[in-house]
């Protein structure tokens, strides 16, 4: 998987890294809330470059975890 490395930082500093498609360091990521009483959501990661990203289906976001809308037009 082209973005596990990017998962992990996110995971373990809160850093998105740098786009393993393009090489961009220009990256974000975000989690949604999808079940208010479960906590249990989705996720992204993508480059705001090229527009690629990898999304996270069926997470639990936990506090501390960065709320974002997702960018409709990433290429997953």
């Amino acid at each position: 998987m082209k973005w596990l490395k990017n998962l992990e930082m996110i995971a373990q500093d809160k850093k998105s890294g740098t786009c393993p498609v393009c090489g961009s360091e220009n990256t974000d990521y975000g989690f949604v809330v999808d079940d208010e009483k479960t906590s249990m959501g989705h996720g992204a990661v993508w480059c705001n470059d090229c527009q690629n990203g990898h999304h996270i289906s069926r997470i639990k976001v936990s506090n501390g975890m960065k709320i974002k809308d997702i960018p409709k037009d990433i290429k997953y």
